[in-house]
């Protein structure tokens, strides 16, 4: 087997992938018509149809990037810990494969910032919280005073959050260094 047969392979393997990976996501975000126009509009497109054919890593990074996507839709969502887990993995393999996917980390922290609005909006605690706090109700504007208050009736998810993005952040540097290790040791 020549190594641009196995090069291709994977490539066509990861664009594959991602087909699925988009599938979710916008299922996830969206529903299933969207899901399925999505699905038809990433089969068709000509680049990645093109590239699994000379072996681009940019099949791979798509991969890694809707993955990372689909992990911070999830962390928004339902603050789940795997969702933290896996972007940070998600994201590690993205910026191994190529350092353009940098502005992922964007989503990765702005992911836990919605659900922490989402929560203190909404009308439903977080897990283990009441809601009982009369400034909580339907003003938002944000003073000193209020963002104190804030924090202090939200201070559990809000740190259980920061540890979690601190633990996504610490995965990724960790899959980073083992999938591009020339990439921490030349510098």
């Amino acid at each position: 087997v020549h190594l641009n047969w196995t090069g291709r392979i994977l490539s066509a393997l990861f664009g594959t992938a991602s087909l699925v990976v988009l599938y979710r996501l916008a299922q996830r975000v969206f529903d299933r018509t969207v899901a399925l126009v999505a699905l038809a509009f990433m089969t068709f497109t000509v680049l990645d149809i093109q590239l699994p054919h000379f072996y681009a890593v940019d099949t791979v990074l798509t991969f890694f990037v809707l993955l990372t996507l689909w992990a911070c839709v999830a962390i928004a969502q339902k603050n789940s810990r795997w969702a933290y887990l896996g972007a940070g993995a998600a994201f590690g393999a993205a910026l191994a494969t190529k350092t353009s996917a940098a502005p992922l980390l964007a989503a990765i922290v702005a992911a836990p910032l919605l659900y922490l609005f989402r929560s203190i909006e909404s009308d439903t605690p977080p897990p283990g919280k009441r809601r009982d706090h009369p400034h909580r109700q339907q003003n938002l504007s944000l003073s000193a005073g209020k963002l104190v208050r804030l924090y202090r009736a939200n201070a559990t998810t809000i740190n259980v959050s920061l540890a979690w993005l601190l633990g996504s952040l610490l995965t990724a540097i960790v899959v980073f260094a083992v999938a591009e290790p020339y990439g921490v040791i030349d510098h």
